[in-house]
């Protein structure tokens, strides 16, 4: 989805891992209501998560 020249993706905490997975370590992720109709997902909700680059 593009809105205003900015990309989402729908995405859950399964289907992010695959890209967070070989450059960081996952330290948390979570989900939260969303706050404004910039991005309405279908489950209206923003994905948040917090991560350490690998090596570091």
């Amino acid at each position: 989805m593009n809105t205003d020249g900015r990309d989402f993706y729908n995405m859950n905490e399964m289907t992010i891992l695959p890209y967070l997975n070989d450059l960081f370590d996952v330290i948390e992720i979570w989900q939260t209501a969303a706050r404004s109709c910039v991005a309405p997902s279908p489950s209206n909700a923003w994905l948040n998560f917090v991560v350490k680059k690998k090596g570091l």
